[in-house]
């Protein structure tokens, strides 16, 4: 059943008054049973656990995705890591080639020069052997010549 306000007691009536309020109208429901009272309940209750249920599952799948992700860039810093690592180890070794070379190098300075030295103290003393060979024969056709004069002047 319809019941309409009194709208002239507010001042509000339809005829020659202000027009930007409409009459007010106030709808009287039946009562309903009490088992669809304990339905409806059900129903309300049952909608609101639902609907609980949805957020909490979807706050879970929420905390899960960022999860995921929080692995995902920290497997992606630990790659990141690796990458600089692996750069850092290239360029080290590349020194340590570049250092291995200069000390090769140098090695065969140092041994070039120390066979030049052996060479040339080998050829002094070779020189100085032919010297004293020399010599020795000098002295010995010396020592014939004397002997030979010594025998020539005793005939």
């Amino acid at each position: 059943m319809v019941k309409f306000a009194e709208a002239e007691k507010r001042g509000r009536s339809g005829e020659g008054g202000d027009r930007r309020f409409a009459p007010v109208m106030m709808l009287e429901r039946p009562k309903i049973s009490r088992g669809m009272w304990e339905a409806l309940k059900t129903h309300i209750l049952k909608e609101r656990r639902r609907k609980k249920e949805e957020l909490e599952a979807d706050a879970e799948e929420k905390r899960i995705r960022k999860e995921r992700e929080n692995r995902k860039k920290q497997h992606a810093m630990t790659l990141e890591e690796t990458r600089e690592q692996i750069t850092k180890a290239d360029q080290k070794l590349n020194d340590l080639k570049a250092q291995k070379h200069d000390l090769v190098q140098q090695l065969k300075k140092v041994l070039n020069e120390e066979k030049r030295r052996k060479d040339q103290e080998q050829q002094q003393h070779q020189q100085q052997q032919q010297q004293h060979q020399q010599q020795q024969q000098q002295q010995q056709q010396q020592q014939q010549q004397q002997q030979q004069q010594q025998q020539q002047q005793q005939q």
